[in-house]
C-alpha cells in the first residue's frame, strides 16, 4: 500500500495556528513556530540518518511550489 500524499491544502495551512510539524507526504513537511511562522522542509533518510532541506518561508513559497520542490529533491536523491 502506498503512503498518502497531498494531505494539506491552502485552506487548512491557512487556519493552522498550533505549533508543530504537519505533513503533507512524499517527505515534504510544514512547520508551524510558536508565534504562527510557517516553513517548508523536506525531509529524507540516507544511511539511518534523517536529513532535512529548509525549502523556504510560506506564503512566499506556496504549497504548489513546495510540492514541486520536494519532487525535484525526490529525484536528485534517488
Amino acid at each position: 500500500m502506498s503512503r498518502a500524499t497531498n494531505k494539506l491544502t491552502t485552506v487548512k495551512i491557512d487556519g493552522l495556528t498550533e505549533r508543530g510539524r504537519y505533513g503533507d507526504g512524499g517527505g515534504l513537511w510544514l512547520n508551524v513556530t510558536h508565534t504562527g511562522g510557517k516553513s517548508w522542509v523536506y525531509r529524507w533518510t540516507k544511511r539511518g540518518h534523517v536529513r532535512e532541506l529548509g525549502l523556504g518561508p510560506y506564503p512566499v513559497v506556496s504549497l504548489a511550489k513546495a510540492r514541486k520542490k520536494a519532487f525535484e529533491y525526490r529525484q536528485m536523491i534517488a
